[in-house]
């Protein structure tokens, strides 16, 4: 996931963290619908590289995992 696209989704997010559907005055709204996630992965960190991690997705806004998922889908991401 490049940083564009995870822009886009977190705004996306808070925008309808404040508007209902009912403030869409009848215009056309895009969803984009992925399948979900089929793997699940476990990794063990350090104390150090945990505490960076979890500071990382406390000054976000985002649970650790979701952090930690982001950050790898950046990195295997790169061309």
């Amino acid at each position: 996931m490049t940083h564009d696209t995870t822009q886009h989704r977190k705004a996306t997010a808070e925008h309808w963290d404040v508007h209902g559907i009912d403030e869409t005055d009848g215009e056309v709204v895009n969803v984009e619908v992925q399948s979900p996630l089929s793997a699940i992965l476990s990794i063990r960190l350090d104390a150090e590289r945990h505490a960076r991690l979890k500071h990382m997705a406390k000054k976000r806004g985002l649970p650790i995992t979701t952090m930690a998922q982001a950050i790898l889908t950046e990195a295997l991401d790169e061309p």
